[in-house]
C-alpha cells in the first residue's frame, strides 16, 4: 500500500506500488484523460497554465458526500478544491457567470439544486494531481482501476460477513491511518462501528439562491 493516498493519483505515478491493474495515460502519448474538463471551471486554465484551454465546471462533489468526512482527514483537502480560489500571483480567482459574476471564487459546500448550480457551488474534484502546464484534456495520470488496497477492502468485506467484524475493522484501521497522521486516534475503527449502519444523508436537499452564497 502507497504511504500516501495521493501517490496514487500524482501525475506520474506510473511507478505507484499499489497500482495491480493500470491504465496509462500520457499527454503526448495516451490521451483521453480529461478529468481537469469537466471537473474545474475555465478560469483554472489561468490557475495551471495549462497547455490550451480547458475547464468546463460541469461536476461538483454532493454535499452530503463532503460531510462525511471528519475534518483530519487529509483525503477531504487532498481530494477536493475548497474555499476562495486564487492566481499563481495571488490574486483572488473571480467567477464569471450568472448571478455570482464578479464575485471572488470561494467554493463552498452546497449545491442549489439537481439540475443548476453556479461556480462557487460544490467541492470540485482535485483527486487526481493537476499541475502547471499539463493539458486540460489529455492528463498524465495513470488510472488504477483496481489497487491494493481495494484488495485489502474486499478482504475486510469478507471478513465482516463471516462474523469477523473485528479483524475485518483492525484492516480498515490500516487503511485510514495514512489519511490521519495528524490525528491517528482517528483513524481507529471497531467492529461495531463497522456493523453499523451508514452515516450517510441520503435524500435530495435544494436551497434558495440566497441560502446557497
Amino acid at each position: 500500500m502507497a504511504g500516501n493516498q495521493k501517490d496514487v493519483f500524482k501525475a506520474d505515478n506510473e511507478d505507484c506500488t499499489e497500482a495491480v491493474f493500470a491504465v496509462p495515460f500520457d499527454q503526448s502519448y495516451a490521451g483521453g484523460l480529461n478529468i481537469f474538463n469537466y471537473a474545474l471551471n475555465g478560469q483554472f486554465s489561468q490557475v495551471y497554465s495549462t497547455k490550451s484551454f480547458g475547464g468546463w465546471g460541469g461536476s461538483v462533489a454532493v454535499p452530503q458526500f463532503i460531510n462525511t468526512f471528519d475534518p483530519d482527514d487529509s483525503r477531504l483537502t487532498e481530494n477536493y478544491l475548497m474555499g476562495q480560489q486564487v492566481y499563481p500571483d495571488g490574486s483572488n480567482v473571480l467567477c464569471e457567470i450568472g448571478n455570482s459574476q464578479g464575485i471572488p471564487m470561494n467554493i463552498v459546500n452546497v449545491v442549489p439544486g439537481v439540475d443548476w448550480a453556479e461556480e462557487l457551488h460544490g467541492y470540485h474534484l482535485a483527486k487526481y494531481e493537476y499541475v502547471a502546464g499539463m493539458s486540460p484534456g489529455a492528463m498524465s495520470n495513470d488510472v488504477f482501476p483496481f489497487r491494493y488496497t481495494d484488495i485489502l477492502m474486499m478482504k475486510a468485506e469478507c471478513l465482516l460477513r463471516t462474523g469477523k467484524a473485528d479483524e475485518a475493522a483492525q484492516i480498515v484501521t490500516e487503511i485510514r491511518q495514512r489519511a490521519f497522521k495528524s490525528a491517528p486516534e482517528k483513524a481507529v475503527v471497531t467492529g461495531a462501528e463497522l456493523m453499523g449502519g451508514s452515516t450517510y444523508d441520503y435524500g435530495l436537499r435544494e436551497t434558495t439562491y440566497l441560502d446557497k452564497i
